[in-house]
């Protein structure tokens, strides 16, 4: 038992001698040293059955689902204009301070009402995680598989010659996709490694941990018993040795031991007394969009499209953080952008600078059948089309300032 790290959890006796009137323990119930038994009994048996007593044991045991269903946003198909309408022609004022001081109910109710205007704009979806596929795994391939799967099911049953063509072209096709799918991932990798290493190391890791899949060890390695200066390669020994260290760590009692009277280091404290709306503004800019919500179910998503249509009826008026607005108001003293043009205005961020030449193809590419390109269009629409299509075109124009990361990190 203690070769393999098992536990016997029962304790009475199981067998009775009505002979000799003895009793002893010869229905055990082993289990391994890191499970947890929450319960165990001994259930007595009739005698003209049998002279042995049944044994039950409960054990707390973590079972894994293979798939769960989760909710998404289509943002793609949004209404972003009716959304942002719906919050800005609400009052929030008169019904927030109805509350009181009551902050927790102003923060239910808020939540509550701005998922209910985003479920009116925001069409949604469920699908199902399947937390056992590979990283390059699709959806397109498990349909094809499905298919696959269902013409080998007929082949089975009967075996023609048009049954059997079918069947080896899907499942060639299957094949194929899967080592495409393979080779597209594997390629990716290391850009996607290296440009997540410095920017987000919780992606970096995740990452990393879908490249190797399944071929980790983890398995405690050979460790040297300092009192007998011999390896250790046995998994109990390893796991005495380990336990045994940390016990060793500190072995101090801090029993009726009084903490030291600490001078403060300064007489300044940290007091918030006003969060301005530019701070918030700052913290939505700086929200990353590829993280998940909590459980107030409000995503990133959301919020940062709200900025991109504050960012756009900034660019109107002149009062963006482009550099040439910001010069106009000497808040900066260079109104040149990155690309080493001289001024950073609308017209050169919308069409002209060579920073961001592949979202701007396709920017114009999705609006050219809608009107004219030119600044004013981008900037303010036109009548000459409908409320529908200008909403289209300033989607794409939300699009692009978003994808060129230019004013979100």
């Amino acid at each position: 038992m203690n070769n393999f790290c098992l536990q016997n959890v029962v304790k009475e006796a199981t067998r009775f001698d009505h002979r000799s009137g003895r009793a002893t323990l010869l229905d055990p119930i082993l289990i391994s040293e890191d499970c947890c038994a929450t319960f165990t009994e001994v259930i007595d048996i009739n005698r003209q059955m049998s002279d042995h007593n049944a044994t039950k044991v409960y054990l707390r045991i973590r079972i894994l689902a293979k798939f769960f269903t989760r909710t998404i946003w289509l943002y793609k198909h949004a209404d972003f204009t009716r959304f942002n309408n719906d919050i800005q022609n609400f009052d929030w004022q008169t019904t927030l301070t109805a509350f009181g001081d009551d902050i927790d109910g102003m923060a239910v109710f808020f939540t509550d009402k701005y998922i209910e205007i985003a479920r009116n704009s925001i069409p949604t979806k469920t699908v199902t995680i399947r937390s056992s596929d590979k990283p390059w795994f699709n959806s397109e391939i498990r349909k094809e598989i499905r298919l696959r799967d269902r013409l080998h099911k007929k082949l089975r049953k009967l075996r023609t010659v048009q049954n059997t063509k079918k069947f080896k072209v899907q499942r060639n096709k299957v094949n194929n996709m899967i080592i495409h799918a393979k080779e597209q991932f594997y390629l990716n990798a290391n850009g996607l490694l290296d440009e997540k290493s410095n920017k987000n190391p919780k992606a970096f890791w995740s990452l990393v941990k879908k490249v190797m899949g399944n071929c980790r060890s983890t398995s405690i390695p050979p460790l040297l018993n300092q009192n007998t200066n011999e390896i250790s390669v046995d998994e109990k020994e390893k796991a005495d040795l380990l336990n045994s260290y940390f016990c060793n760590i500190s072995t101090s009692s801090d029993d009726r031991v009084i903490p030291p009277d600490l001078p403060l280091l300064t007489q300044h404290s940290l007091d918030i007394d006003e969060i301005t709306e530019a701070e918030i503004k700052d913290i939505l800019k700086s929200l990353e969009i590829g993280k998940a919500s909590g459980e107030d179910c409000i995503s990133h998503q959301m919020l940062k499209y709200k900025m991109e249509n504050i960012l756009h009826t900034k660019f109107r008026h002149r009062c963006s953080p482009l550099k040439a607005d910001l010069y106009r108001v000497n808040l900066v003293n260079d109104p040149s952008c990155e690309c080493g043009c001289p001024l950073e205005d609308s017209i050169h961020v919308f069409l002209e600078c060579p920073l961001y030449i592949n979202f701007r193809n396709q920017l114009f590419k999705n609006i050219q059948h809608l009107a004219d390109i030119s600044i004013e269009h981008i900037l303010f629409g036109t009548d000459e089309i409908t409320v529908e299509q200008n909403t289209i075109l300033f989607r794409n124009v939300h699009s692009y300032i978003r994808h060129t990361k230019r004013f979100f990190d």
